[in-house]
């Protein structure tokens, strides 16, 4: 690669190594054997392999935490949220080099990335139920002893799509913490089917510094945006959250949902509560403010796009199940979707 390249690629390796330093707090200095590795090896400038030799290290100890460690509910959360911060980095790194010199991030063995990604999606779905790691002894000798990232012009990261199941990635966005128990219920349902790949904001809700930072870049790998919309307008975009003066009174689901609607490549379905009047306190507006917004946002889906009803009296599962069942009956020809054990999101 030329001079410039290499300093652009250099900048988002710092710039992206201080937000990993930031999401990940226990963070020690880079392994010199990787270190010397992404160095010697790869040819990589000193910049390019720090940051590269960092997230490994996090990968390392996550796996090594999932492996060794007493499994309770609390040591398990954590490691999910470091998963998912870390993988959130890496993608950031990627895309913003992919924009500003063609270059993209790639993993170097599809096997292991696999096996990490299993491991994170059991994560997701229920800590409890967690029993130990798939990842064999080899992967993770694998992981601790050589590169497992390097840096090729974006073409040529591109690999055959192998034969397998299609995955699509799958969007939940609602408010959160009236909806827990529905989103739980459907993450569950949709990480029990082979044929999607759910995201939620569970991993995120610890700090909003950032988020629709996340969301932008979440949105950018989704197939289809579930929107479920029940009592509640949702938490409000501050003003140090990357957003327009315009756009201050909005919530982050009615951001998220208005980014996916522009998005020609991503499907929209949206399920709204026919009657929130009658949903228990816990799920409904607080005040006549946050009423009318919610009124306005339901509106403005409604005039949009086809809305399926739920009832106040529908448990968890029941919507859970109405969100399956109205996925399996979308004709999936047109979107992108990915094949298991292929390292991207493969055309249709």
């Amino acid at each position: 690669m030329d001079d410039r390249t290499q300093e652009k690629i250099d900048q988002a390796a710092k710039r992206f190594a201080e937000v990993l330093r930031n999401d990940i707090v226990w963070i020690a200095n880079p392994d010199k054997g990787l270190l010397s590795s992404y160095q010697k090896d790869l040819g990589y400038s000193p910049t390019l392999a720090s940051f590269l030799t960092i997230a490994q290290d996090v990968l390392i100890k996550l796996v090594e935490g999932l492996t060794e460690r007493i499994f309770s509910k609390i040591c398990l959360g954590n490691i999910r949220t470091d998963f998912e911060n870390v993988r959130n980095d890496l993608q950031g790194f990627s895309d913003t080099i992919k924009v500003g010199t063609g270059f993209a991030l790639s993993f170097n063995n599809t096997s292991l990335k696999q096996q990490i990604e299993d491991d994170f999606k059991a994560l997701q779905s229920d800590t409890s139920s967690w029993n130990g790691s798939k990842l064999s002894p080899s992967d993770k000798y694998v992981l601790e002893e050589y590169p497992i990232f390097s840096v090729k012009p974006a073409e040529e990261r591109e690999e055959p799509q192998e034969q397998g199941e299609k995955l699509y990635t799958v969007f939940v966005g609602s408010t959160y913490e009236d909806m827990k128990d529905i989103r739980e219920a459907v993450l569950q349902r949709l990480n029990s089917s082979k044929e999607y790949m759910p995201i939620g904001m569970e991993n995120f809700m610890a700090s909003y510094s950032r988020q629709l930072e996340y969301i932008r870049e979440r949105l950018k790998n989704t197939d289809i945006y579930v929107l479920i919309l029940g009592g509640r307008y949702g938490t409000l975009i501050p003003k140090d959250d990357k957003t327009r003066p315009d756009e201050e009174d909005k919530s982050y689901t009615q951001k998220e949902y208005e980014m996916a609607m522009k998005d020609p490549d991503i499907r929209v379905l949206a399920f709204v509560c026919n009657d929130p009047d009658n949903l228990p306190s816990e799920r409904r507006y607080k005040t006549d403010v946050e009423h009318e917004r919610l009124n306005q946002f339901v509106e403005k889906v409604e005039n949009r796009i086809i809305v399926r009803p739920w009832n106040p009296g529908d448990s968890p599962e029941m919507i859970a199940g109405d969100v399956f069942q109205s996925l399996t009956q979308e004709d999936k020809s047109t979107l992108r979707g990915w094949v298991r054990g292929a390292s991207h999101s493969s055309a249709k």
